[in-house]
Parts: C-alpha cells; structure tokens; sequence
C-alpha cells in the first residue's frame, strides 16, 4: 500500500504486486503527478451533483452523496457508470422529497 499527501488530504492506493506500489511510491517522490505510474482515475466532473469515482479491485466505480429525510449524510456504492449513479440518485432524492423513503431509527417490533 502506498501512502501520500494530496491537496491537503490523505491518500493511499492498494497493490496486487509489491514492485508496483515501490514504483508507484518512487514516482511521487519524482514530483509526479499521483496516478500516473498506475492506471489513473478519470477526472472528476465538476458540477456539485454528488457523484464521486473511486478506484474498486474491477475498475473504476462511481458512488453518490444524499442527504436523508433527518438531515444526516449517506451514501450508495457500486455504480459501474457515473450516468448509473445520476440517475439512482434522482430516483432516491425524488422519493425522499415525496416523503416515500424516511430514516427511522426505531425497531420494528416496537413500531
């Protein structure tokens, strides 16, 4: 595993083989750009939509941010396309807006 500093944040990255992550680490001390020795992760879209990539065993995935029906954070995972996560996240806000979907932390025994 290699770990880095980015904008301010921490960063690190998982390797299958040993001599690809000594590479990896040798190309950010190098002053390169992160990513570059590996397979680099497509730029994010700007846009604010709540849609981020990430780096899975399978490929790049995509995840979406929502805000549930109490106001607390939450996310949802496994998208293998951005358009898949735009559209699942429409379809979960539009239902929490509706009032369908609501976060209720109460067992179902005493409900």
């Amino acid at each position: 595993m290699a770990r880095w500093r980015e904008d301010g944040r921490q960063r690190s990255k998982r390797f299958r083989l040993e001599e690809d992550a000594v590479a990896f680490e040798a190309s950010l001390r190098d002053g390169a750009p992160p990513g570059e020795s590996a397979s680099p992760r497509p730029p994010t879209q700007a846009g604010g939509d709540g849609v981020y990539a990430y780096d899975a065993s399978a490929g790049v995935h995509h995840r979406f941010v929502f805000r549930q029906s109490d106001g607390t954070l939450n996310s949802r995972r496994g998208f293998t396309t951005r358009h898949a996560a735009v559209v699942a996240r429409r379809k979960l806000t539009a239902a929490i807006d509706r009032g369908d979907v609501r976060v209720c932390r109460e067992l179902f025994e005493s409900y």
